[in-house]
């Protein structure tokens, strides 16, 4: 029980930091009047007119948001004495990013641009990096 609630605080953490940074696009570049989000196509022909900040602000939320994940998992399964604490850390704050951000590009198909896919890797390896960083100074 106690690695379930471990995981849904970093999970929850992942997503504030993740919401906060996009929260911020939306206040630059706001959606038109009347701007109907279910409608894919629409979603699809805004994302064309977004200039690339957006995408870069979008992506640096996504490591941030894996990197806050790390480090609550890590605290709490510390403190808690959960075994394997590092590598609950490690393997579930990745995932749970890649998770939201998979499911991001099913249910958004073609509204991000290509080269952002590339930016996958990034949370494994900012994951991996802030673990190290706390495990060498905390």
């Amino acid at each position: 029980m106690k690695k379930i609630l471990i995981l849904l605080a970093g999970f929850v953490g992942a997503f504030v930091t993740i919401s906060l940074f996009e929260l911020g696009n939306y206040f630059m570049f706001p959606f038109p009047e009347g701007f109907n989000m279910a409608d894919k196509q629409a979603l699809i022909e805004f994302s064309k007119t977004l200039p690339a900040i957006v995408f870069v602000n979008v992506l640096i939320g996504w490591i941030v948001g894996a990197v806050v994940s790390t480090v609550i998992i890590l605290k709490l399964a510390r403190k808690y004495a959960v075994a394997n604490a590092q590598n609950l850390a490690y393997v579930s704050a990745g995932v749970l990013t890649l998770m939201g951000v998979l499911n991001n590009f099913i249910m958004m198909p073609g509204v991000h641009p290509t080269w952002f896919h590339f930016g996958l890797p990034l949370f494994f390896i900012a994951t991996y990096l802030s673990l190290r960083y706390i495990n060498k100074y905390f």
